[in-house]
């Protein structure tokens, strides 16, 4: 996601997505305008209960406002960060964010003293530096990505002596890159009474720090802590507000999204916000089709466990699981992944049970036949384990696994009606040929068992003899 933290409605350069904190929402302003209603605070919204494709702009009681209802809509997408500002939430929807340079606004109730603006965001580099709120002096913060993808932050300056800047920077944050298309936890803390608590009424400072999933970003800009001030030298994390001005008391009116991209987890909170780390365990079965696995997906905190529960399907055997490539040997219907510390998979492995000659039960069972791979159900001449192997119907006696040749347009088309049901742990049906018996049969061809059906192979016209043959 393109992306800036700011407050108003002015256009941005390119597909930038800014997030805007704003102070002192101006009267009849273009991006106050036609706003669905003030959000209380605290704010949070996961989009969950919102239709696919619902603009969020329309949507009364979220409270977002834009001049038009195709900025942002829901969409489904695993938000896949490792730490989530509502950590119950399912994470499958988000909202897309498509202002193509225009903005969507949400204004809240004024708030002035400390508050938290907490999400998950999906944000694409930018090339070009945004300049269309440099001028509005009512921005507080405001953040992009630059195409080294690093955050690049708007904010005030104040020296060693305490003395403010005349103007306003944008300063590149370091970090970890955040690469395109991966989500984040992206959470600005702002203050608005520690300056005022420390230096005495009517002293109106405002402070600000980044958190990126759940690191505060530190600064030779910034200060210790702003209650204390200390000195600049690189290890403080708190940022002077943009345009700040300490004989006029500011506070948080809106927040503000410009350009592409995803976020989720809209919060807005007087705080303070946890950091719980989690991480994804994909949990499946092998074969797909031997039963299921609940949850698929697990979402665990880091240092919890992750319990599972297997639920075989008739006629299949628990026998493995492979946690993160490793096997081992297991049989229970529950299963413990214990200290989860990354993401990681989960693969619960299933045998078939199996009858007489080694014929899956589920496969005889399926085809409501005897469960005896020994049995001539259907008096055609073929044991159950014979028509298993060349995926004939065990219950037909018109199913005989007869191969039939045609000449079409001067070529032979060799046909195989497999009607029987899949064992996708076969290996393919095997296509045999020759032109003399005497020689033998020469395998030609794979047949694919799936789906069922007829199936046909074509060659050159010739004097030709051919066989299928089922193997295991």
């Amino acid at each position: 996601m393109k992306s800036l933290i700011y407050k108003n409605s002015h256009a941005a350069s390119g597909a930038v997505l800014l997030l805007l904190v704003a102070a002192l929402l101006p009267s009849g302003s273009a991006w106050a305008a036609g706003a669905i209603r003030t959000n209380s605070v605290a704010y949070a919204q996961d989009f969950e209960g919102i239709g696919e494709g619902v603009s969020i702009v329309s949507a009364s009681p979220l409270g977002w406002s834009g001049s038009d209802t195709n900025f942002a809509v829901v969409v489904t997408t695993n938000n896949t960060s490792s730490s989530f500002p509502l950590e119950a939430s399912a994470h499958t929807k988000v909202a897309k964010l498509q202002t193509d340079g225009n903005t969507i606004t949400n204004i809240l109730e004024s708030v002035d003293d400390k508050i938290w603006i907490d999400m998950g965001i999906q944000m694409v580099p930018s090339d070009a530096t945004p300049e269309s709120f440099t001028n509005d002096t009512e921005v507080q913060v405001a953040m992009f990505l630059n195409a080294s993808s690093n955050l690049v932050v708007y904010h005030g300056t104040m020296d060693g002596g305490y003395a403010l800047g005349t103007s306003n920077v944008y300063t590149v944050l370091d970090h970890p890159a955040i690469e395109a298309g991966s989500w984040h936890r992206l959470t600005v803390e702002m203050d608005y009474e520690s300056a005022n608590t420390a230096f005495g009424p009517g002293y109106y400072l405002e402070f600000f720090r980044v958190l990126l999933d759940g690191t505060a970003i530190s600064n030779a800009l910034c200060w210790d802590d702003p209650g204390i001030l200390g000195t600049l030298g690189g290890t403080g994390t708190w940022f002077v507000c943009a345009n700040p001005d300490d004989a006029i008391e500011r506070d948080l009116n809106a927040t503000s999204l410009s350009g592409t991209g995803y976020f989720d987890d809209f919060v807005v909170t007087n705080g303070p916000v946890s950091y719980s780390v989690s991480y994804t365990i994909a949990a499946s079965v092998s074969p797909a089709a031997a039963g299921s696995i609940d949850p698929g997906s697990s979402n665990t905190t880091s240092g919890a466990n992750a319990t599972f529960t297997i639920t075989p399907a008739a006629y299949w055997d628990i026998t493995n699981a492979v946690q993160d490539g490793v096997t081992s040997a297991w049989s229970s219907t529950s299963y413990t992944w214990s200290n989860v510390t990354a993401n990681g998979s989960l693969v619960i492995q299933m045998d078939a049970q199996r009858s007489v000659s080694n014929v899956p039960i589920w496969w005889l069972a399926a085809m409501n036949t005897s469960t005896n791979g020994d049995d001539d159900t259907d008096s055609d001449g073929r044991k159950g384990w014979e028509e298993w192997l060349l995926q004939s119907d065990p219950d037909d006696s018109n199913s005989v696994g007869q191969v039939t040749v045609t000449v079409t347009n001067g070529s032979n088309v060799v046909s195989y009606t497999a009607d029987g049901m899949v064992d996708p742990e076969l290996p393919p049906l095997k296509l045999d040929r020759s032109t003399n018996l005497l020689s033998g049969l020469v395998e030609e061809a794979d047949i694919d068992r799936s789906p069922s059906g007829t199936k046909t192979w074509v060659e050159a016209l010739t004097d030709a003899f051919y066989r299928v043959r089922g193997t295991n």
